[in-house]
């Protein structure tokens, strides 16, 4: 639970970012590049 929690939150950060500079923030770490996949797939639902 605590896990998603984490998930979510950064999810939220990472559209911001995304949003503001419109490109990946390097360097990536490995849960990063996973809540980055999770962010893109909420996007593709977005849509």
């Amino acid at each position: 639970e605590e896990l998603q929690q984490i998930k979510t939150a950064w999810e939220s950060v990472e559209s911001q970012m995304y949003k503001k500079i419109k490109a990946p923030v390097l360097p990536l770490t490995d849960t990063q590049k996973e809540a980055l996949t999770y962010d893109q797939i909420g996007k593709l639902k977005q849509q």
